[in-house]
């Protein structure tokens, strides 16, 4: 029986050390537990912090960015009316020059043809009896002779009076 107390003794022992074991583990798990909570929420708190300054972040940028845009819009736009006002101008001034220069050239032409008139010479008309007056007179008597002779064959002047 002795060695069954001591068997029992050693069991309790070694039981009451089983349990300080478990006891300091469990102890130590729960300061775990508690620290890695501690742990857990100061991450979370950061990523929210993290998180509220990247929007902000965004949204300046975002701001930003739609101001850049509306400048740009706004610059587009002026240079846009600017190139058609220029555009405009150019085709005018281009109308205006040209009509002038036209002018100009007309102008130089009717004052050489006007020069080259009274520089020369007066000019002899050119005789009646040329070629051509001689060919048409004859062909117009020919035609008034034969135009009479059909008259007075078929009668037709008395056909008329």
């Amino acid at each position: 029986m002795s060695e069954e107390k001591n068997l029992d003794k050693q069991n309790k022992k070694e039981m009451v050390e089983l349990n300080e074991r478990l006891s300091n583990l469990v102890f130590t798990l729960q300061k775990e537990v508690k620290n890695l909570k501690e742990d857990t929420l100061i991450n979370a708190q950061h990523l929210s912090m993290f998180k509220k300054m990247s929007a902000k972040s965004i949204n300046n940028l975002n701001k930003e960015v739609e101001t850049h845009l509306q400048a740009t819009g706004d610059f587009i736009g002026n240079l846009e009316s600017e190139n058609e006002k220029n555009n405009a101008d150019n085709y005018s001034t281009f109308i205006k020059t040209l009509l002038s220069e036209d002018f100009a050239k007309k102008q130089n032409e009717m004052i050489e043809e006007l020069k080259r008139k009274f520089h020369q010479k007066p000019q002899k008309t050119k005789s009646t009896n040329s070629f051509l007056t001689k060919v048409s007179f004859t062909l117009s008597l020919v035609s008034f002779s034969l135009l009479m002779f059909i008259c007075i064959k078929f009668q037709i002047f008395s056909q008329l009076f």
